[in-house]
């Protein structure tokens, strides 16, 4: 069972509102044959989000990743997204910019603080994965959040199964 914090977000996916007459297309893939993935975009918004820049939130780590990355933990995006964006290992939430490199340190983003005020973009799209020929459907939720440190982008993605649903609503994507 899916437990999303944000109840109205919830409702607008599993009660099938994207897939009203207004709603606009969803992009389609052909993975093979006879499996056709269709993606919808359900939300964007836009905000500020205020961001602590320093040694305990800003740091070099392999966590979640097979390189080591440059991520910036934020406590309160929790408010902001539905989804779990945790960093393992932290158990706060996080963004993830580019490979730390001598140039891409946390001390190049923690210089730009203490605090900075951040536009922050969440997305949220609906996946389906159509069998053709099982005429199956399963479809899942992906939250794609986006922000702007002083120039340098960071990024986190999340989702969550939602489950089987019919055939027949996944082709109305």
């Amino acid at each position: 069972m899916i437990i999303f914090r944000n109840s109205l977000f919830a409702l607008l996916i599993l009660s099938g509102a994207t897939f009203g007459p207004g709603a606009p297309k969803a992009s389609s893939a052909q993975l093979e044959e006879n499996i056709e993935i269709k993606e919808r975009l359900v939300s964007t918004v836009q905000n500020e989000i205020y961001v602590d820049l320093n040694d305990k939130t800003v740091l070099c780590t392999s966590a979640d990743y097979s390189a080591i990355m440059l991520k910036v933990n934020i406590p309160h995006l929790r408010a902001y997204t539905s989804l779990d964006h945790t960093n393992r290992g932290t158990g706060l939430p996080c963004v993830q910019g580019d490979m730390c490199t001598e140039s891409n340190s946390p001390d190049s983003i923690i210089k730009l603080g203490p605090t900075v005020t951040a536009p922050i973009q969440v997305q949220r799209k609906l996946l389906a994965t159509i069998d053709h020929e099982k005429k199956t459907c399963a479809q899942e939720v992906w939250e794609i959040v986006d922000v702007d440190i002083k120039g340098k982008n960071f990024h986190h993605e999340a989702f969550a199964f939602i489950g089987n649903v019919s055939y027949q609503s996944c082709l109305a994507l």
